[in-house]
C-alpha cells in the first residue's frame, strides 16, 4: 500500500496558512481559523479538525446571521427550519464541499442531512471513507 504525501502547511503572516494554494479556490474563502483546521486535517487526517471548517462553511452560506455562533448551537439545530436554509443554499454548500474536499455527493445523500450533527457526521463519513480508500483528503494539488 502506498502512502500519500501531502505538502505540509504552515501559518503565514496575518493568520492565513501557506501551502493551501493548490487546493482550489474554495480554501481561500475559508476564515483563517478554518484554513488552519483544513491544514490540520490535511496533515493529520484528524476528523475533529473538520468541525471548524463545517461551521465556517455553514456560517458563510447562512441566509442570516445566527444569534450566536453556530459552534455554540445544539447539534439538533435544523438547517432548514431553524437556520433558514433553502434547497438552493444546500446545493451551494454541497458544491463547495465537493470542490474543497474532492468528494462526490448525491442528491439522496443531501436530503438525509437535516441538522448540524447530521452534517458533521456526513462530512466525517465522506472523508473517512475517502481516506480509508487510500485517496488524498482533497483533490491532488495542481503542479
Amino acid at each position: 500500500m502506498s502512502t500519500i504525501q501531502i505538502e505540509p502547511f504552515h501559518a503565514a503572516a496575518g493568520g492565513r496558512v501557506s501551502g493551501l494554494r493548490n487546493y482550489g479556490e474554495g480554501v481561500r474563502h475559508l476564515s483563517a481559523a478554518a484554513q488552519a483546521a483544513f491544514a490540520r486535517f490535511q496533515n493529520d487526517g484528524d476528523p475533529a479538525a473538520l468541525d471548524p471548517i463545517m461551521f465556517d462553511i455553514v456560517e458563510h452560506f447562512a441566509p442570516s446571521t445566527p444569534a450566536q455562533p453556530l459552534a455554540g448551537l445544539p447539534g439538533s439545530t435544523r438547517l432548514v427550519e431553524d437556520l433558514g436554509f433553502d434547497s438552493l443554499t444546500m446545493v451551494e454548500i454541497v458544491f463547495f464541499i465537493e470542490e474543497l474536499f474532492g468528494v462526490s455527493v448525491t442528491n439522496a445523500e443531501v436530503v438525509q442531512v437535516r441538522t448540524v450533527d447530521e452534517l458533521r457526521a456526513f462530512l466525517r463519513h465522506k472523508l473517512s471513507a475517502r481516506l480509508s480508500a487510500g485517496l488524498p483528503s482533497s483533490p491532488a494539488p495542481d503542479v
